[in-house]
């Protein structure tokens, strides 16, 4: 009897994480805390703002960097956004199982 083995490549992916980065308010925009590195990668500064601006830069201690399947900054579009998801919406045409789960900073969240 063959032994059951895992795929020797996985092709596919059973979860998919993007984020997307709200466009900041006008009292936020000199903090520079949240930057979109690349396509993937989203980079959180250190928030305190009792230090000047170098002191930030320089003590990196509380940066966190955190990874995704699609990170998008804030100038990208609710269409581009679309784009990077649209083969989940192409797999439920064809029969495929996908949920999308849309959480907002106000807290309220939609599930489609």
């Amino acid at each position: 009897m063959p032994s059951i083995r895992a795929p020797a490549a996985k092709k596919t992916t059973t979860l998919t994480v993007a984020v997307k980065c709200r466009p900041l308010m006008e009292k936020e925009r000199g903090r520079d805390i949240v930057r979109v590195n690349n396509s993937k990668e989203v980079l959180v500064l250190d928030p305190d703002l009792s230090k000047d601006y170098l002191d930030r830069i320089q003590n990196r201690t509380k940066e966190k960097k955190y990874c995704f399947d699609h990170a998008f900054g804030p100038e990208s579009t609710n269409k581009n956004v679309y784009r990077s998801m649209s083969s989940l919406i192409s797999g439920v045409v064809h029969g495929l199982n996908a949920t999308v789960f849309a959480y907002g900073s106000t807290g309220r969240y939609a599930v489609m």
